[in-house]
C-alpha cells in the first residue's frame, strides 16, 4: 500500500524574461509559493482525493487586484524596478514597495536564480519512483534531499510511494546511482526509473487566474 502524507509545498516557477540569452546557464526566476488548495482562506487540514493536504499561507483570500497584477508583472520580468513597476500599473513607487515586501513576508512569492542543468552539463533527466518500507519514508526523503542532483522529492498515490526528480551528466553516472546509491538506503524495496526524452516547460504566471486544462 502507498504512503500518504501531507503535501507540504509546492513551488511554481518560470522563467522571468523569455529574451533571456539562449546561453546562459543561468536563469532568473521569480517564485510563487504557496499550498494547495490555494482557494483555502484558512490554515487548517482538507482532504482532496484521498491525500490529506496541508495547508499554512493563505494566499487567494487576501490577496486584491492589485497584488495579482503585481505578481503576473513580476512573473513576466522580475527584474522590473519598483519605479517601472509603479508607472506601468498606476500607483506610486512606495505602493509597489510596500506590497512586494508584504508579499515576501507572508511567503507568497520568493526570489531566486535557478542553474540551466543541461547547460551545465547535465543532460540525462530521469524521474525515479520508489516503493518503500513505511517506517522508514522519512529517513528516505531526507536522503535523497541531500543529493545534489534531485531536484524535487514527493510522496505519491498508487503502487509506489515517493517521486523524485535527478538530473546525470551521463547514462554511466546515472547507472552508478541507481545501483551503487539506492540500494544502500534503508527501506527501498523496489525502483522504477523513467528517462525523460524531451521536457516541455508550462508557466503559471498568476495563481489568482489559474484554471485547469488549456488556455481557451
Amino acid at each position: 500500500m502507498s504512503v500518504l502524507a501531507g503535501i507540504n509545498r509546492v513551488m511554481l516557477w518560470q522563467k522571468c524574461s523569455e529574451k533571456s540569452k539562449k546561453g546562459s546557464a543561468v536563469k532568473f526566476i521569480f517564485c510563487i509559493a504557496g499550498r494547495y488548495p490555494v482557494h483555502c482562506r484558512c490554515p487548517q487540514r482538507a482532504s482532496t482525493g484521498g491525500v490529506t493536504a496541508g495547508f499554512s499561507h493563505v494566499i487567494i483570500g487576501l490577496m486584491d487586484g492589485l497584488d495579482n497584477r503585481l505578481i503576473a508583472e513580476l512573473a513576466n520580468d522580475a527584474r522590473q524596478s519598483n519605479i517601472h513597476l509603479s508607472r506601468k500599473m498606476g500607483v506610486s513607487e512606495k505602493t509597489v514597495r510596500r506590497r512586494i515586501t508584504r508579499l515576501v513576508e507572508q511567503g507568497i512569492i520568493n526570489w531566486s536564480v535557478i542553474p540551466d542543468p543541461a547547460k551545465l552539463g547535465y543532460s540525462v533527466r530521469a524521474f525515479i519512483l520508489l516503493e518503500v518500507e513505511a517506517p522508514h519514508v522519512d529517513d528516505i526523503t531526507q536522503a535523497l534531499a541531500s543529493c545534489s542532483n534531485v531536484d524535487f522529492v514527493a510522496l505519491c498515490t498508487g503502487p509506489f510511494d515517493i517521486l523524485f526528480g535527478a538530473w546525470f551528466a551521463s547514462s554511466a553516472s546515472m547507472a552508478k546511482f541507481l545501483k551503487d546509491y539506492l540500494p544502500k538506503i534503508t527501506g527501498v524495496r523496489k525502483s522504477q526509473t523513467h528517462v525523460a526524452l524531451q521536457v516541455t516547460t508550462g508557466k503559471i504566471a498568476n495563481l489568482a487566474t489559474l484554471k485547469e486544462g488549456p488556455e481557451e
